[in-house]
Order: C-alpha cells, then structure tokens, then sequence
C-alpha cells in the first residue's frame, strides 16, 4: 500500500484502504467522527438488536457483531459523516468506495459538486454464488470425511471444551494452565470448531483422538438445509433507525448477504445445532467452556448452550487482551437479555473490566490467574529489536512496509520480525531472512525493543517485560490507548513511521538501562494478574 498524496488541489481518498492512508485533512475529521460517535454506535445497534431478541439470523449476522474486522458498517458512516462535514470547498475529493449503497446515500444526502466517488466491488452476484457454492461444498466434504473416519463417542454425558486448533493437540494451548485448574475434568472433551475446511488436514489426522469430540458426527445433513433455509429466508426487523437523524437500513441489509464471512456464520449455525442435536440425543452436559470473544462463531456456541442446556454451569474463558477497536469485546444489554453470552466469563487481567463494562455490567466477570502468558522466565540479556506481527492481514502489510523501511536505515544483525501463527510469511510477498521463529512469549522476553501494534497482546507483554515498546499509530483509538498505557509505562512510544522509530531509538541509552532486565510488575498485575 502507497500513501496517498495531495496533488494540486485534489485529496484521493481510497476508502478501502487502513486509517494511516488517508488524505490528512479527511483523516482528521473522520477521526473526531469516529471518537465521538462509536459508543453511541453500539448503543444503535443494540436498539436493533431489541427488536430482534430472539431472532437467531440477526444474532448470527455481521452487522449485529460489531466486529471491525468484519464489519465495515460503521466506517461507512463515518465516510458519510466526513464527507458531510468536509467544509473546504478549494480541494476536490477523487474517492474510491465499495459499497454501493454508501454511494447512494452519498448522492441522495450531500450536496457534492466537489466530489468525484468511484465504486470498486469485490462481490459480484457472480462471485457471492461462488463463495457460497465453495463454502457449502467444503462443509459437506469436510461432515463426510469426519463421519467416514471418526466413529460417534457414545457417551452418556459430557463435559466440553471450545477449541480452534486440533493439529498436535494444541487446541487447548490458548487456554494456557486454565484448564488444569477446573474442577471438571472427567470425562471433558475438546470440541474443534474448523476455521478452514481442509479435507487434507482432516485425513491427516490420527484416529485415536480419544480427547476430541467432532460436532460434525452430531450434526445431520438435513441441518444443513435448514442453515441454509434460515440465511436465505432471514426475516430482520428493521424499523425507523436512525443514527445521528440519517436512516440507514439499506447499508445494513447490504451487510446481511455472503460473502467472505460466510465461513463464520455457518460454524456458528453449527454450532446452535450441535447442541440442539445432543439434547435431541438426550446426552447430558454438567459443563461447557467457550473460548469467548464475543464473534459470531461464539454467539452461535452460546445460543446454542443456553437455548438447549440452561441450568448447567456455562463459563466462557476470553485469552483476549485490550483492543478498544473490537466493540465486540464488550458486551450490550440486548446481547445480556438474548442470552447470547456465557453465565461466568473469566478475564485474564483486571485491567480489563472497564471496558468490558462499557456497556453493561450485566454479565458475571471473574478475573483468574490461569491463562498461557508466563512470565517466569528472568532475561539479563535482552537481544532482539522486534517487529511483533498481530495475524491480521491488513495491519500485518502495514506493519511490514515499517519493517521494510526502517532495516534499510538501521541494517543491524539483531533486528528480528516475529509473524503470528495464524498468518506465517508465506502469506505475505517477499522473503524475510530475518524472520524468527518459536514460542512468541520468550522472544518478546529476549527483545529489548519491540514495535508492534494494538491487534496483538504482544504490546502488553513487551510492556510487562520492561521492554522499551512502540505501538504503531494504525487505528483510530490507539492514540487514546497510547495515553492510557502511558500510566503504566513511561518505555511505551507512539510512532506513526519509520523514521519517527528510528529517531527514538538514537536518543535512547540501552546500556544505562538497569532495570531492563526486571519485569514491570505494575503491568503485569494489571494486564495479566501475575
């Protein structure tokens, strides 16, 4: 991605591209926008939400997730909002959307002599009847390959654990120590959830996988006809909702459609019926863990447990740190009364509660000590300079060009990047001979400085190991993280290039650092409870 400039008296302005690419003079505006409106933005869309309190499409749709990274609803609004507010009339604005109902209210809304909109979209009807052809088709190989090799469990009752990764048995691994310290262990199952179909991967995997129980030998084929008689038959209310005194149901319909989020949704349609197949089968559940984040592919987990098993014990275990971008994070009061979240949901920091609660205090919070960060290990030497990558694709490219930037000015031997597990460097164009590998935990204790962004909690772990850290200027809010995390480390910088990391690192004085070294106990009693 290439910064756009201001050439003569226009501002491009590709919309589709992250927050640091945006002309400087919208990008301040949509950034006042973005500040002042996101809460009131959830709060809207909890209002829909009462309407559909028990309607399982709205639940299990991407606007009602409000997750950002899925979710381009509210950064249509925001374009809209700049757009209106954009008062200088000297500049012409050449833009680049892909959302074809934007345009429209863009055309019907603004006075707009002075903008000329250009509208790419990735989905074609086309296209969305190939997505949807290839997803169903991948669900159907991936329920016979499963049912063919693994042999129902039966079992009179369980106890279940939600799991994301199976290879190696590594599933329960983000959970850390979590689960050797509940009081449930007979007869406890980990239930994969397949984030990608891979018919090859499934073949790999051994039989005797006596620990794992496949929902896919549970669900029926005549399940998937009704998931997909429910995603084509949804019936959302949509009444007079207006945001900020502007309606905006057709950008919210246009949302509820396939396209490369349809992969969540049918896992999470899955999931409702797993557990509505095991009360069927009159199988008895006392315990169920959720690896919780608030996504879709949770909410279908939670319906799912609270509709057909509401009286057991429903805890959800959320490894997740502070990412203020992810409204999903914190839960509403219409997702409280829908039943869409677990009873008890455990939190590895207390630092966290606050926003949380940014929007109900319903749900019960407990705050535990068993989670996967440790920090045990004592570092005298600490090494590396670090780029800490977060496994989220556009950041990842950002973070990358930074990357590329900065080694040809400070070429030194113990400059390192780390990628994310989710998303290795064959993903990414070019090669990276300076790419470390391993236990991401104890590179970043090994690192001295670290720049990474708000998408990881790489950031407080750096921060928790007295690390001098950068967090890249890359989302709206991460100035306002910044200034939060300033109270609790005065070794957090806040860069928006290269050049700017490069100019702290000449004014900095490693040697003299003595407590390098230690650990910053303040962060890590806050952020992790250790």
């Amino acid at each position: 991605m290439k910064k756009k400039y201001i050439s003569s008296n226009y501002l491009y302005w590709d919309t589709r591209e992250s927050f640091p690419y945006y002309p400087d003079k919208l990008k301040k505006i949509y950034k006042k926008i973005y500040i002042k409106n996101y809460k009131k933005y959830s709060l809207w869309i909890d209002e829909i939400s009462k309407a559909n309190i028990n309607n399982i499409n709205w639940w299990l749709s991407v606007p009602a997730s409000r997750d950002e990274r899925i979710s381009k609803l509210f950064h249509n609004i925001c374009i809209f909002l700049t757009l209106k507010s954009f008062k200088n009339k000297k500049y012409k604005i050449k833009m680049i959307i892909n959302s074809n109902e934007l345009k429209k209210i863009i055309l019907k809304k603004i006075n707009i002599t002075n903008v000329e909109i250009k509208l790419v979209t990735k989905n074609s009807y086309f296209k969305k009847l190939l997505i949807f052809l290839k997803e169903i088709l991948l669900l159907f190989t991936n329920l016979c390959l499963i049912k063919i090799k693994f042999k129902e469990k039966k079992l009179k009752y369980l106890n279940i654990v939600d799991i994301f990764k199976i290879e190696k048995h590594k599933g329960h691994s983000f959970y850390g120590d979590f689960l050797n310290n509940i009081n449930f262990r007979k007869n406890l199952k980990l239930v994969p959830t397949f984030l990608s179909y891979s018919p090859l991967k499934i073949y790999r995997l051994p039989k005797n996988n006596k620990n794992i129980y496949f929902k896919e030998n549970i669900i029926n084929f005549k399940d998937i006809a009704l998931i997909i008689k429910n995603f084509f038959s949804n019936y959302i209310i949509l009444k007079n909702n207006n945001f900020l005194g502007i309606n905006y149901n057709s950008l919210i319909k246009e949302e509820i459609t396939v396209d490369e989020n349809f992969r969540s949704i049918l896992n999470a349609y899955l999931n409702y019926y797993f557990f509505k197949n095991l009360r069927a089968k009159k199988i008895k559940l006392k315990n169920v863990v959720s690896w919780f984040e608030n996504q879709i592919v949770d909410k279908g987990w939670s319906i799912g447990v609270n509709n057909f098993y509401p009286h057991i014990n429903f805890i959800g275990y959320q490894g997740a740190t502070l990412h203020p971008q992810f409204f999903n994070l914190s839960p509403t009061k219409n997702e409280f009364k829908a039943k869409i979240l677990p009873k008890k949901i455990y939190l590895v920091g207390k630092k966290y509660l606050k926003n949380r609660k940014l929007f109900t205090k319903k749900p019960v919070y407990k705050i535990t000590k068993f989670s996967r960060f440790d920090f045990s290990i004592k570092n005298k030497k600490k090494k590396y300079f670090l780029f800490l990558l977060s496994g989220i694709k556009h950041c990842d490219d950002h973070l990358l060009n930074i990357y590329k930037n900065f080694i040809k000015k400070y070429n030194k031997k113990n400059v390192f990047i780390k990628f994310h597990p989710i998303l290795s460097s064959n993903n990414f164009e070019g090669v990276y001979k300076n790419e470390i590998r391993g236990n991401g935990s104890k590179i970043i204790q090994n690192s001295k400085f670290v720049i990474t962004t708000s998408y990881t909690s790489g950031l407080y772990e750096s921060m928790a190991n007295n690390a001098y850290t950068v967090l890249i200027d890359y989302v709206v809010l991460d100035s306002l993280l910044y200034k939060d995390l300033r109270k609790f480390s005065k070794y957090i910088f806040f860069c928006k290039n290269s050049n700017e990391i490069s100019k702290i690192i000449k004014n900095l004085s490693f040697k003299n650092r003595q407590d390098l070294s230690k650990k910053n106990n303040k962060v890590k009693k806050m952020f992790f409870n250790k």
